[in-house]
């Protein structure tokens, strides 16, 4: 079982690494939205109260 495992990993290699760089990409510009607009949130806060 594990040497088919393997064997289809070797042939569809570029596929598994452009899943895995997608899944690390999407990850990356989630993580930066959620930080900017947490950073957007605070300064408009600071704006409005003076």
């Amino acid at each position: 079982m594990a040497g088919l495992v393997t064997a289809r990993i070797r042939v569809h290699r570029a596929l598994l690494a452009a899943a895995f760089l997608t899944v690390l990409l999407t990850t990356s510009v989630l993580a930066a939205l959620t930080a900017y607009a947490g950073a957007l949130g605070d300064a408009s806060l600071r704006h409005a109260l003076g």
